[in-house]
Order: structure tokens, then C-alpha cells, then sequence
């Protein structure tokens, strides 16, 4: 009501930024991207949180899972995002994905020339 009453809600959306920014190192909550082929169990997204805590070194780890079946199986995982609202460019990521695996290897046996 404030911000409306100042003619100011256009600066709302940088306050939320902010806002969530803050919240999120305070609290010691890094934002994590999964990608599997398949949904993973309640049971495998604690170990991926578990392993997330230990690896980014934060307290809690927001998990947000994406299912990509052309993945065929595995999983990607990003974290260390810039805008963690919008989970642009992590700073960190692994690709433990069958089809990165069958990639590489199709590369190192010549069967195909780049991807």
C-alpha cells in the first residue's frame, strides 16, 4: 500500500529481488536444479540434498527437479546461481546423464565427429 501510495510499484519486483537474494544467503539456502530422465523417490531426493548441503556447504538446499526423459538416465545438477529467482547462469554443474556419457564415448570411438 505504501509503495502505491508513493507511486512506486514499479520498483516492486527489484524489492522482491532483493528481498529473496537476502533470504536466501541469511538463511543459508542455495537453489539446486535437477535434471532426470525419470522422477526421482522421496528417498533419492534427500541423498541429492544431503550430498547438495555438503558440496555447496550451505545449511539447506532448495531442490527444484526437472524430468527431461531424452536425458535416457542419470541426472544434471546446477547450483551457484547469479539470480536464484530465475536460475540463470550457475556458476557450477555436473552432468552425470547417460546420454553426456553415450556422447562422449560415441566422440572417443569416432562415431561421430562433434555434438
Amino acid at each position: 500500500v505504501f509503495l502505491a501510495k508513493k507511486n512506486r510499484l514499479n520498483g516492486l519486483k527489484s524489492i522482491c529481488f532483493e528481498y529473496v537474494q537476502s533470504m536466501y544467503y541469511t538463511q543459508s539456502i542455495t537453489p539446486v536444479t535437477v535434471r532426470v530422465a525419470q522422477r526421482l523417490t522421496e528417498t533419492q531426493m534427500e541423498k541429492v540434498k544431503q550430498k547438495m548441503k555438503e558440496k555447496a556447504g550451505t545449511r539447506d538446499v532448495k531442490l527444484i527437479m526437472e524430468v527431461e526423459p531424452n536425458l535416457i538416465g542419470g541426472l544434471q545438477v546446477e547450483w551457484g546461481y547469479t539470480d536464484p529467482q530465475k536460475r540463470y547462469a550457475p556458476t557450477h554443474g555436473i552432468n552425470l546423464s547417460l546420454k553426456n556419457i553415450l556422447g562422449k564415448r560415441a566422440l572417443q570411438k569416432g562415431v561421430v565427429e562433434a555434438l
